[in-house]
């Protein structure tokens, strides 16, 4: 409406356009942290609450665990490489 109303347009973009953040390196390592203590205590919960023909059972959080701590293994390695980006 405003173009058949001969109003002019405005030439700078409505919203302005925003800058990308460069990613936080501490969030591998928290990530990392979390998993690993979720997974060991669910681990110790298994254990202690299953009855005794049960317990090999407490190692199905075994991976989430391995996870972890390869996250915060790979976030000191990347950086003692002095790869940080």
């Amino acid at each position: 409406m405003a173009m058949e109303k001969g109003i002019p347009m405005p030439e700078f973009p409505l919203e302005p356009v925003q800058a990308r953040n460069a990613p936080d390196p501490n969030i591998l390592p928290i990530l990392g942290i979390v998993l690993s203590s979720l997974s060991v205590g669910s681990m110790i919960a298994l254990y202690l609450s299953l009855p005794p023909s049960d317990h090999a059972s407490w190692i199905f959080p075994l991976p989430f665990t391995f996870l972890g701590v390869g996250l915060i293994a790979f976030h000191f390695l990347k950086q003692a490489s002095g790869r940080e980006r």
